[in-house]
């Protein structure tokens, strides 16, 4: 867990991308002589607790392979998320808040970071959405671009988008995020609080802040077949729920790319 707030970690993480988009595998060895103050064993327990398991890579033998993410790279650009977290708070009357914060780190170039939450115009009321300051770390000078924030309406629905000219290259970390309010819109919601996990991530969490303790709580895989049809689950994956009185918080290492939920009671 101290990956989440270790920067030294982090530009491992960004070197192993940056080398690994040119190259099908490089040895850990020159992972090691770049970064003299990690010992070899520190830097494969880095990889095998936050890029193994998740697919970003592969240890095999004394080298370090593109993971099955890899494969996705001709489809669409790919970032990899260290950290993916939602605040939300619930007031007296109703309204939520949302902050969703990511640590992302390009796999492939990356012109735009788009928001994982719409906004559905005919169902949200009165709301506000709004950008966050963005933060790029430029660990190996490749260069920093400039990032423009917008919000984009398609067919009913809105969204956070952050355009980047030139493209962040792997290599890049980038710390990035946005807000959504909504008024009067939590009271007894079936689907809860929830986000879609992008995948690969490696640190996932929401948290949830309610102005009374509930009757009730849990967290689930939820999957939606329809506007008015959702299917609520057991997570399957590891994972930790703690419920402190009116604070909710799921954790989960290395989840599967799936929309997860807490949901209450009064």
């Amino acid at each position: 867990m101290d990956i989440i707030s270790n920067t030294s970690d982090w530009k491992i993480i960004a070197y192993i991308l940056y080398r690994l988009y040119e190259n099908e595998e490089i040895s850990i060895e020159e992972v090691k002589e770049k970064f003299k103050g990690k010992s070899l064993q520190k830097i494969i327990n880095l990889i095998k607790e936050a890029m193994e398991p998740n697919g970003t890579v592969k240890i095999e033998n004394d080298k370090i392979r593109r993971g099955t993410v890899y494969e996705k790279i001709k489809e669409r650009k790919m970032a990899y998320y260290l950290v993916h977290e939602v605040e939300a708070k619930v007031s007296p009357k109703y309204d939520l808040s949302k902050s969703y914060t990511y640590i992302s780190f390009p796999i492939s170039t990356v012109r735009e970071l788009n928001g994982m939450e719409s906004v559905y115009l005919a169902e949200a009321g009165y709301y506000s959405i709004r950008c966050r300051k963005i933060k790029v770390f430029d660990p190996f000078d490749l260069g920093t671009p400039n990032i423009s924030c917008e919000k984009i309406n398609n067919k009913g629905s809105l969204k956070i988008s952050y355009s980047l000219n030139p493209s962040l290259l792997p290599g890049q970390i980038v710390k990035w995020g946005y807000y959504i309010w909504y008024k009067e819109f939590i009271n007894e919601r079936e689907d809860g609080v929830g986000s879609f996990v992008p995948y690969p991530t490696y640190y996932f969490k929401i948290k949830v802040e309610l102005p009374w303790k509930p009757s009730w709580a849990e967290a689930n895989e939820l999957t939606v077949y329809s506007e008015n049809l959702l299917d609520f689950d057991k997570i399957k994956t590891k994972h930790e729920f703690i419920q402190n009185e009116n604070v909710l918080v799921l954790k989960i290492i290395n989840p599967e790319m799936k929309t997860f939920v807490i949901r209450w009671k009064k």
